[in-house]
Formats: C-alpha cells, sequence, structure tokens
C-alpha cells in the first residue's frame, strides 16, 4: 500500500499543483512540479519502500532549476505559500528523465 506521502504528492501531481518540500533534512525549502510518481524498481512492490518521485524543481538550493528525483521518504513536505503557485513542464521534459522511476503509478 503506498505511503501517505505518496498520496499526498498524488494529488498534487494530478491536479498540477508544486509541492514545498525539505530534502533529506536540508534546512532550504524546495518548490518542485511532480511529474512522475511511482517506485525505484521495475520489480519493487508498493510495500518495500522504494517510493519515488520526478519533479521539475523551480526554487530550491543550487542549482535552482531543473529534473530531480527523489526519495519520498526523504522528502519532508512543508505547508505551502500563499496562493499564486505556478506549476511548469519544461519543454525539456522527457521519458529519459524517469530512469530513477522505473515503475511509474503517475505521470502528467
Amino acid at each position: 500500500m503506498p505511503s501517505i506521502k505518496f498520496d499526498k504528492v498524488k494529488v498534487k501531481l494530478v491536479a498540477h499543483h508544486p509541492i514545498y518540500a525539505r530534502y533529506n533534512g536540508e534546512p532550504n525549502k524546495r518548490k518542485l512540479c511532480p511529474h512522475v510518481l511511482g517506485y525505484r524498481k521495475e520489480n519493487s512492490s508498493e510495500t518495500d519502500g522504494n517510493e519515488r518521485v520526478l519533479c521539475y524543481q523551480l526554487d530550491g538550493p543550487p542549482p535552482t532549476q531543473g529534473w530531480r528525483c527523489f526519495d519520498l521518504s526523504k522528502l519532508e513536505i512543508v505547508d505551502p505559500p500563499p496562493p499564486p503557485a505556478d506549476w511548469i513542464t519544461p519543454a525539456n521534459y522527457s521519458s529519459k528523465w524517469q530512469n530513477d522511476v522505473q515503475k511509474p503509478k503517475h505521470k502528467v
């Protein structure tokens, strides 16, 4: 069964809303547009804890913008600032970026 965090990110992905998060205990907040949500390996199950999300980072630690893949267990979702909350899909979006999510469950 997917984690609560997985379900929260899924809602944002489907609605095309960014998420705001810190990664791996870092102090800086990131603004992320999730594009692919799934599992690390093709043979991963929903119970083995290999949940991954591929995002386009709009703001956060340098390099500020670009594609990032995150281990959901290390992602701390924080409250968003007040609207507007921009969502983007860069022109360079391609399935080649999802190589770290080999078993996608949801994607843009």
